[in-house]
């Protein structure tokens, strides 16, 4: 049974001998992982006709098929950016997080190798990006619904980008079992783990992100790595993982400095 001790201990030693390398990749998964959103507002304000006009029914009709044409830009225009920036997710960013999350995971294991990081875009790509794209969908549905829901779904899919940066060629179905089996009755304890990190965010804002980039980042990266290989051994425990299915990582590899 693992416990945020342990996982935290193990990220420490683990960053303490590749502190710089975890910054750095701490860095691209900020930038993979993170959200961004836009807006676009637009304002249209209609002149007021002082005089009494019987003209003036023509005059409203015009505005009105104005107002609808402006509205219409607005929405192709925020259409069109949503979906560059969903591409731009899904086919860029979430390759480079399931990367990113394989450096750290062979780091563990003392191979270290900084290509790691664009590991998915060579390897089974499309199947990954469609995996990550099916976790995303899924989430932003079970969101809709009722935010507790949303929450549960986050922390039963959150292992998916460690499995396919195991196994980059896994079945979606099979894909999202196997988070489902390691995070079964451990949800709740997951959710604990990263709530210890508030007072960490905390003093991050407050030193404008200096703390989060140079520790905080790190710190809990690492960690979470350290706790998809004790779920991941969970699953080999109770027979949940098929021969073969995850064998990228060992279980408490020796570190190699």
């Amino acid at each position: 049974m693992w416990t945020r001790k342990k996982l935290k201990t193990e990220a420490k030693t683990l960053i303490k001998y590749h502190y710089w390398w975890m910054v750095l990749v701490s860095l691209i998964i900020l930038f993979a992982a993170g959200s961004s959103s836009g807006s676009l507002g637009g304002g249209y304000s209609a002149g007021s006709n002082n005089g009494n006009s019987y003209g003036s029914t023509d005059y409203s009709s015009t505005d009105i098929v104005l107002f609808i044409t402006v509205i219409c830009i607005v929405l192709m225009v925020v259409l069109l950016i949503s979906a560059i920036a969903f591409a731009f997710r899904a086919f860029l960013l979430n390759p480079l997080y399931v990367g990113c999350l394989r450096y750290i995971l062979n780091t563990r294991q003392g191979n270290r190798n900084f290509a790691d990081i664009i590991f998915a875009f060579s390897n089974c790509y499309m199947n990954v990006v469609k995996i990550m794209f099916l976790r995303d969908v899924k989430l932003f549905l079970w969101t809709l619904l009722l935010i507790i829901p949303g929450i549960v779904k986050h922390y039963e899919y959150q292992m998916i980008p460690y499995i396919l940066s195991e196994n980059p060629a896994i079945d979606s179905t099979r894909a999202f079992d196997l988070t489902r089996t390691m995070t079964y009755g451990d949800k709740w304890n997951i959710f604990v783990l990263v709530l210890s990190f508030l007072p960490w965010e905390i003093l991050s804002a407050c030193t404008c992100l200096i703390v989060g980039v140079f520790w905080v980042n790190p710190y809990v990266n690492v960690t979470m790595a350290e706790l998809y290989i004790e779920l991941r051994e969970k699953a080999f425990r109770c027979n949940g993982v098929l021969p073969g299915e995850l064998c990228g990582y060992t279980y408490n590899g020796i570190y190699k400095y």
